[in-house]
Protein backbone atom coordinates (compact mmCIF):
# COMPACT_ATOMS: atom_id res chain seq x y z
CA UNK A 1 0.00 0.00 0.00
CA UNK A 2 1.03 3.24 -0.89
CA UNK A 3 -0.75 5.29 2.00
CA UNK A 4 -1.88 7.23 -1.67
CA UNK A 5 -5.68 6.93 -1.37
CA UNK A 6 -5.74 8.04 -5.36
CA UNK A 7 -3.51 5.40 -5.75
CA UNK A 8 -5.07 2.61 -3.27
CA UNK A 9 -8.43 3.61 -5.48
CA UNK A 10 -6.83 2.89 -8.48
CA UNK A 11 -6.04 -0.54 -8.34
CA UNK A 12 -8.99 -1.18 -6.61
CA UNK A 13 -10.93 0.09 -9.97
CA UNK A 14 -8.38 -2.22 -12.07
CA UNK A 15 -8.48 -5.31 -9.78
CA UNK A 16 -12.62 -4.59 -9.98
CA UNK A 17 -12.45 -4.73 -13.92
CA UNK A 18 -10.65 -7.93 -13.89
CA UNK A 19 -12.99 -9.45 -11.78
CA UNK A 20 -15.65 -8.06 -13.94
CA UNK A 21 -14.32 -10.39 -16.96
CA UNK A 22 -14.25 -13.17 -14.77
CA UNK A 23 -17.58 -12.91 -13.98
CA UNK A 24 -18.30 -12.92 -17.34
CA UNK A 25 -16.29 -16.03 -17.98
CA UNK A 26 -18.10 -17.93 -14.67
CA UNK A 27 -21.45 -17.04 -15.59
CA UNK A 28 -21.18 -18.36 -19.40
CA UNK A 29 -19.75 -21.82 -17.57
CA UNK A 30 -22.68 -21.49 -15.38
CA UNK A 31 -24.80 -21.27 -18.24
CA UNK A 32 -23.31 -23.82 -19.83
CA UNK A 33 -23.39 -26.39 -16.91
CA UNK A 34 -26.99 -26.01 -16.51
CA UNK A 35 -27.79 -26.81 -20.35
CA UNK A 36 -25.45 -29.62 -19.85
CA UNK A 37 -27.70 -31.03 -16.39
CA UNK A 38 -30.97 -30.26 -18.46
CA UNK A 39 -29.68 -32.10 -21.31
CA UNK A 40 -28.67 -34.73 -19.72
CA UNK A 41 -31.52 -35.25 -17.32
CA UNK A 42 -34.47 -34.86 -20.36
CA UNK A 43 -32.57 -37.89 -22.08
CA UNK A 44 -32.06 -39.84 -18.93
CA UNK A 45 -36.23 -39.34 -18.32
CA UNK A 46 -36.90 -39.82 -21.71
CA UNK A 47 -34.72 -43.06 -21.96
CA UNK A 48 -36.30 -44.29 -18.61
CA UNK A 49 -40.03 -43.30 -20.11
CA UNK A 50 -39.19 -45.39 -23.50
CA UNK A 51 -37.95 -48.52 -21.94
CA UNK A 52 -40.60 -48.53 -19.42
CA UNK A 53 -43.88 -46.43 -20.79
CA UNK A 54 -45.88 -47.40 -17.76
CA UNK A 55 -42.98 -46.02 -15.95
CA UNK A 56 -44.20 -42.95 -13.15
CA UNK A 57 -42.55 -39.62 -13.50
CA UNK A 58 -41.32 -39.76 -10.24
CA UNK A 59 -39.59 -43.11 -10.78
CA UNK A 60 -37.88 -41.66 -14.33
CA UNK A 61 -36.82 -38.83 -11.97
CA UNK A 62 -34.95 -41.10 -9.53
CA UNK A 63 -33.60 -43.26 -12.64
CA UNK A 64 -32.25 -40.46 -14.34
CA UNK A 65 -31.20 -38.77 -10.78
CA UNK A 66 -28.91 -42.51 -10.20
CA UNK A 67 -27.79 -41.77 -13.36
CA UNK A 68 -23.97 -41.73 -13.39
CA UNK A 69 -23.19 -38.83 -16.17
CA UNK A 70 -26.78 -36.54 -15.04
CA UNK A 71 -25.14 -36.82 -11.46
CA UNK A 72 -21.80 -35.52 -12.71
CA UNK A 73 -23.72 -32.53 -14.67
CA UNK A 74 -25.37 -31.99 -11.30
CA UNK A 75 -22.26 -31.46 -9.53
CA UNK A 76 -20.63 -29.75 -12.10
CA UNK A 77 -24.14 -26.96 -12.44
CA UNK A 78 -23.78 -26.53 -8.56
CA UNK A 79 -20.49 -25.67 -8.42
CA UNK A 80 -20.10 -23.61 -11.11
CA UNK A 81 -23.45 -21.55 -9.75
CA UNK A 82 -21.30 -21.28 -6.59
CA UNK A 83 -17.89 -19.69 -8.46
CA UNK A 84 -20.66 -17.37 -9.73
CA UNK A 85 -21.95 -16.71 -6.57
CA UNK A 86 -18.33 -16.04 -5.37
CA UNK A 87 -17.47 -13.86 -7.94
CA UNK A 88 -21.04 -12.04 -7.38
CA UNK A 89 -19.99 -11.30 -3.56
CA UNK A 90 -16.40 -10.09 -4.96
CA UNK A 91 -17.93 -7.66 -7.16
CA UNK A 92 -20.34 -6.11 -3.87
CA UNK A 93 -17.41 -6.07 -2.24
CA UNK A 94 -15.13 -4.20 -4.48
CA UNK A 95 -17.94 -1.88 -5.26
CA UNK A 96 -18.12 -1.03 -1.26
CA UNK A 97 -14.43 -0.76 -1.17
CA UNK A 98 -14.05 1.76 -4.16
CA UNK A 99 -17.07 3.98 -2.46
CA UNK A 100 -15.14 3.98 0.52
CA UNK A 101 -11.96 4.68 -1.48
CA UNK A 102 -13.68 7.81 -3.53
CA UNK A 103 -15.05 8.99 -0.57
CA UNK A 104 -11.11 9.49 0.69
CA UNK A 105 -9.63 10.74 -2.15
CA UNK A 106 -12.45 13.26 -1.74
CA UNK A 107 -11.78 13.59 1.44
CA UNK A 108 -7.81 13.89 1.01
CA UNK A 109 -8.68 16.98 -2.01
CA UNK A 110 -10.30 18.97 0.28
CA UNK A 111 -7.83 18.30 3.21
CA UNK A 112 -5.03 19.37 0.72
CA UNK A 113 -6.97 22.50 -1.10
CA UNK A 114 -7.82 23.52 3.19
CA UNK A 115 -4.00 23.15 3.67
CA UNK A 116 -3.19 24.98 0.59
CA UNK A 117 -5.13 27.62 1.25
CA UNK A 118 -4.70 27.98 5.00
CA UNK A 119 -1.43 26.80 5.31
CA UNK A 120 -0.16 24.94 8.24
CA UNK A 121 -2.13 26.41 11.44
CA UNK A 122 -5.42 25.48 9.07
Amino acid sequence: MSGNPQYELNQTLIAWDKQLLEQQTVNMAAAIAEANYRSLKAKALTTAKFKDPKVSLGLAEALADADQEVANALTERLVTAAKADTVRSRLQWFRAKADAGRSEVSTDRAASQLYSTHGRDA
